[in-house]
């Protein structure tokens, strides 16, 4: 059984203090107004129905062209319980509230229930948008739903950040539509303007899953903030994977911490927690930290030199691997990996064996046209008992996830150089002392040095030092 640290069980215990709850100031839920708005169709033209209420208005929408044809109606209306709107044409539809009055008020928030009618926005011109304004001014817009976030708050309740309205009397809530498509529309309810929650705990920022190929160096910031009564917040994390490292650090208001692995090792899937607390609570996420590539390691080959732009028409185009002499590489397997999208778009499969050039250790280089300009990736395999193990993800012109192949859901190690019409005969290479991938660094454009052992590569294997010119 694993014990739980004793700071996080003072934490987790500030949960149960109690804390001041938010003050509705006004609120509308449409309860008794069924088919109070407006409606209409090409016959009908907009028929408005508002007797009775001075809670709220609308207004705008539609024309003869867009609010539905003889036998179909549209509407911007109060419908199920619910005010609704629908189809409200090639024009937009408006709904307000009266003004609020917030002259007691320093500061206030808006809520609501929201639900899509259909498929809701169909198209990136279209939207739902929730606005206000203070003592009459323009508007401001808190909230654009359309297509790329409409999944994502439909069927949700939706708080406001915090609004300034010290120096306001007066305040107008507005629901604001543009959507066209037949049956197609968004629906909100319990419209409320609210106090602020005070003494709430600290937000921790969305951190999400992460991948690395194994040996790779993986670095991510997470953050925290305590935006309503800016407490000092602290971070911190527990079931770090092994060799990685998480401080915990405190700050007012908001503060923020670098997680980093460096040459993550062994391969798995490593389940790690993130939390920000203060005087009022805790806030957390759990997440999974993927390590790709051979079980144990695989340290004998590795991508060593590489050309895919020169200036003129690209030649001698190709990669380099490296290793430990007599190696037989056909069992291993290179990937080219398109950075826009994330997908492979070429194999390799690699033969022969590496030759004894320095101390056990050779290179051997394999013509390769048609590398794109980056940002690309290579991904070195190893075929093994019928799998296909990960052994290196690196990409040129920077970092990205891929998307299949056998280094899916793995973010590269961008290798720092890159060739930008390079004179022809030169290369990117490593650079530096010792005997496997991490003990170089990647440099150039320089001389290319294809099917040989780089120069400014100094071999340490048996515990001579050999340099290589």
């Amino acid at each position: 059984m694993k014990l739980i640290p004793f700071r996080l069980l003072a934490l987790l215990a500030l949960l149960a203090a109690p804390f001041a709850n938010a003050a509705d100031i006004w609120s509308e839920d449409f309860t008794d107004q069924e088919g109070k708005g407006f409606q209409g169709n090409e016959t009908l033209g907009i028929v408005t129905n508002m007797a009775g209420i001075t809670n709220w208005a609308v207004f705008g929408g539609g024309g003869s062209a867009g609010i539905g044809t003889d036998t179909t109606l549209n509407w911007w209306m109060v419908t199920n319980g619910v005010f609704e709107g629908q189809d409200v044409g090639d024009s937009i539809g408006y709904w307000q509230s009266r003004s609020i009055d917030v002259s007691a008020e320093d500061k206030v928030q808006i809520r609501m229930d929201f639900s899509k009618v259909g498929s809701g926005c169909s198209t990136t011109t279209e939207y739902f948008k929730v606005n206000y304004s203070l003592n009459g001014d323009s508007e401001v817009n808190i909230l654009q739903i359309g297509t790329p976030n409409q999944d994502l708050l439909s069927g949700t309740t939706w708080t406001s950040a915090v609004i300034e309205a010290s120096s306001a009397t007066g305040i107008v809530i507005e629901g604001r539509i543009k959507i066209s498509g037949r049956g197609d529309g968004w629906s909100f309810d319990n419209v409320t303007l609210q106090s602020p929650i005070l003494n709430l705990p600290p937000v921790l920022s969305p951190i999400g899953d992460h991948a690395i190929g194994s040996g790779g160096d993986l670095m991510f910031t997470v953050s925290a903030t305590d935006p309503v009564d800016g407490d000092s917040v602290t971070l911190f994390a527990s079931n770090l994977p092994p060799g990685a490292v998480f401080s915990t650090v405190s700050n007012t208001t908001a503060v923020s911490n670098s997680f980093t692995w460096t040459s993550a090792n062994p391969v798995g899937v490593y389940t790690t927690t993130f939390y920000a607390a203060d005087a009022d609570g805790i806030d957390s996420e759990t997440i999974e930290i993927a390590v790709a590539g051979f079980a144990g390691g695989d340290s004998k080959v590795w991508i060593n030199e590489l050309h895919y732009d020169n200036t003129g028409t690209d030649t001698n185009e190709g990669v380099e691997v490296a290793g430990y002499a007599s190696v037989n590489l056909s069992n291993y397997v290179l990937y080219r990996y398109n950075g826009t999208g994330g997908e492979p778009y070429g194999t390799y499969s690699l033969l022969g064996l590496i030759d004894d050039e320095i101390d056990g250790l050779g290179a051997h280089w394999f013509n390769w046209a048609l590398l794109q300009n980056g940002p690309d990736g290579l991904a070195l395999t190893k075929e093994e008992n019928g799998e296909t193990n990960l052994l290196q993800f690196i990409s040129y012109g920077g970092a990205f996830i891929a998307v299949g192949g056998p280094a899916d859901g793995v973010q590269s190690i961008d290798i720092g150089v890159y060739e930008d019409g390079a004179p022809e005969g030169q290369s990117l290479q490593l650079i530096g002392k010792g005997k496997e991938y991490a003990d170089f660094t990647w440099a150039g454009p320089s001389a290319h040095s294809r099917g040989d052992l780089n120069s400014g590569q100094s071999m340490a294997v048996t515990g001579t030092t050999v340099i290589i010119r």
